[in-house]
């Protein structure tokens, strides 16, 4: 059980076969800071030492990203446990630990305005970070799908985006207008030529969710904005699809949700949403 190092358990075939070369880059990034931090063997993993990095790196890493390095943690020692090379107790208490990491306290907004996106573009330093803004903002894509995302998957024609999703679940997603200028252009320019097999590709966003986060924090910090990351991009083009009065069931469609989570998260954004009870035939609305 000591022995085992962690960052070589992600070249173990039966635990390698199980994650996208995507993610197996973003896990090799996470144990390098464990690592870092002194926790190489499964031996090392105890819970007041890791309650200590946690902390440690609370001062200084936004809980997001603390959050996303303990599952990567916990998904390492969840494999040693099946395979008897861990004590499943231990395991139990390292992730409860996730209930102690702090909540961002910056985040209030659950969707930005197209100013506060105009704010997030001028802060850019090279075409390739605007870019990047705009992609997510107009396509409402998940961070890894926007990794994934191929040109291939564009039909210029039908102006749809093919989308593998979550479960390796296949989605089409409208091209707006300023979606189909962004991407045409995209594929002109010398950076993002036809021969690129992917759309955002690039010395600084690599191939992994760490990379392209990176590039995104730069954008926000010369913005001078508290909080922006992927999940918010992708609520504001919900929202502004909704606010439009497109209907939730499409909308729902369109992001890959389910139409209860999409009516939970939307539906108080519907035009009209506080005063359809008095339109309704046959019912009167209170008033004092």
């Amino acid at each position: 059980m000591g022995g085992v190092v962690l960052a070589n358990v992600l070249s173990e075939p039966l635990y390698f076969t199980r994650l996208s070369e995507r993610t197996v880059l973003s896990y090799q990034g996470a144990l390098k800071r464990w690592a870092a931090a002194g926790i190489v063997h499964a031996q090392d993993v105890q819970e007041a030492e890791v309650s200590r990095v946690l902390s440690e790196r609370s001062a200084t890493v936004a809980p997001t990203t603390i959050r996303r390095e303990l599952a990567t943690l916990c998904s390492v020692l969840h494999y040693l446990v099946d395979s008897g090379r861990f004590p499943a107790s231990q395991l139990a208490r390292v992730r409860r630990l996730n209930q102690h990491v702090r909540k961002p306290r910056e985040f209030t907004a659950k969707f930005l305005t197209p100013e506060q996106v105009e704010v997030l573009c001028r802060a850019s330093e090279s075409k390739l970070q605007s870019n990047l803004v705009l992609l997510a903002v107009w396509s409402g894509l998940r961070a890894s799908e926007l990794l994934d995302l191929e040109w291939g998957a564009i039909d210029w024609q039908r102006r749809t985006l093919l989308v593998r999703g979550k479960g390796d679940r296949e989605r089409r997603v409208p091209v707006c207008a300023q979606l189909g200028r962004l991407l045409e252009s995209m594929h002109q320019s010398s950076g993002f030529g036809p021969s690129a097999t992917f759309v955002l590709h690039g010395r600084d966003l690599g191939r992994s969710y760490d990379a392209l986060l990176r590039v995104l924090n730069q954008v926000r910090k010369r913005a001078e904005m508290p909080f922006v990351d992927f999940t918010l991009l992708r609520h504001t083009r919900a929202s502004w699809w909704v606010q439009a009065g497109v209907p939730l069931a499409k909308v729902a469609k369109w992001m890959g949700h389910s139409i209860n989570i999409c009516a939970r998260h939307y539906a108080g954004l519907q035009p009209g949403y506080d005063t359809d009870c008095e339109r309704a035939p046959g019912i009167v609305a209170y008033r004092r």
